[in-house]
């Protein structure tokens, strides 16, 4: 068996690691940084208990604490930081739709267990293995069809680290509740060793797991960020002797994800998406003929209707309609900004076809 000081060592030095992450990431957070300091307090929780579970003077505080923080939210929670990170709006009520499950499991397990002897503790266990077990997996094939759904090809790098983090992180969780299924078998079946057994087992993939986070959760604080290539474009003095490659990157993005049929896209929103700072991007958008960001996205969506209004899957669209479905959210702003980029009216244009 492992000797109870290393297990404490090595508990306590991964501990320090991910309490570190989360510290960075706090700072100046986004929503994504929540998320992401949400994640991996559920695994730094789950070390917390390794340590104190078995202290009885700590188990009013688990009681409460399990409620929030146990691995059942790690699939919701880490399909939610997706979600911050590519989405262009995140809307908050994904939080009670995805959430709402393993909090009432874990509020009615806290009634069940309370009411119970303590021999049901081991079919508890059982349950809450295999449902987080199944939660975590329904959850891996959801963030996988999402991540597939991105096809930024320009940005293959980010994509890499996204995806590696993802796998690695729900791959951990499925692991340790597969582990847990088969341990608890093996104790009411045959009265194998439990901590012996658990030891080894978890030790071996939550150090891969620390490591992971560590890595990649210091890459992703708002203040550090920039220090880090975290796109195909470095933000260096070779990003700024290269300002056609960045603005084909900029453009390839915002066209392949179609960001400027959002009307209430702009330079702020997509500074958090791109990883660039605000001033960079502007930067490179007036250096290639733009006047500033906007005119950038209005500059797509006249194309957009220029090529919309020759479709005949248009024909029978209004030009305030169009205007409306090129990312426009307003009749005057649109012949305003199309005059300025044809010289005619759209009604004019129009008529040539």
């Amino acid at each position: 068996m492992i000797k109870q000081e290393i297990v404490y060592g090595l508990l306590l030095a991964f501990g320090f690691l991910l309490f570190l992450v989360i510290l960075l990431n706090l700072i100046k957070a986004k929503i994504r940084n929540l998320f992401l300091s949400y994640f991996i307090f559920i695994v730094l929780y789950e070390t917390i208990r390794a340590l104190f579970i078995n202290r009885t003077s700590y188990n009013n505080i688990f009681l409460f604490l399990d409620l929030f923080f146990r691995a059942i939210y790690a699939g919701p929670i880490l399909y939610l930081y997706w979600l911050s990170v590519f989405k262009l709006k995140f809307k908050y009520h994904h939080i009670i739709k995805h959430l709402w499950f393993p909090f009432t499991f874990l509020v009615i397990k806290l009634i069940y267990t309370q009411f119970l002897s303590d021999s049901s503790g081991n079919l508890i266990m059982y349950i809450n293995a295999i449902l987080s077990f199944l939660y975590i997996l329904v959850y891996l094939i959801k963030g996988h069809l999402y991540l597939k759904k991105q096809k930024n090809e320009e940005n293959k790098t980010l994509k890499i680290k996204y995806r590696f983090f993802f796998y690695v992180s729900v791959l951990y969780f499925i692991l340790l509740n597969f582990s847990v299924l088969i341990v608890v078998l093996l104790v009411a079946v045959f009265e194998y060793s439990y901590p012996e057994l658990f030891q080894y087992i978890f030790f071996t993939i939550y150090g891969l797991l620390c490591v992971s986070l560590f890595l990649y959760g210091i890459t992703e604080p708002v203040w550090i960020k920039p220090f880090f290539i975290v796109n195909p474009v470095e933000k260096t003095e070779e990003m700024f002797d290269n300002q056609y490659l960045t603005f084909e990157f900029i453009k390839n993005d915002i066209l392949t994800n179609e960001r400027y049929l959002d009307s209430k896209f702009n330079v702020t929103k997509y500074e958090d998406i791109i990883g660039f700072k605000k001033e960079i991007i502007l930067q490179v958008v007036v250096n290639n003929g733009f006047k500033n960001f906007t005119a950038l996205l209005n500059h797509f969506k006249v194309e957009d209707f220029k090529q919309k209004i020759i479709n005949p899957e248009y024909e029978n669209y209004t030009l305030d309609g169009l205007a409306i479905d090129c990312g426009f959210n307003s009749k005057s702003t649109f012949f305003r900004v199309f005059k300025e980029f044809e010289g005619i009216t759209p009604s004019e244009y129009k008529e040539r076809f």
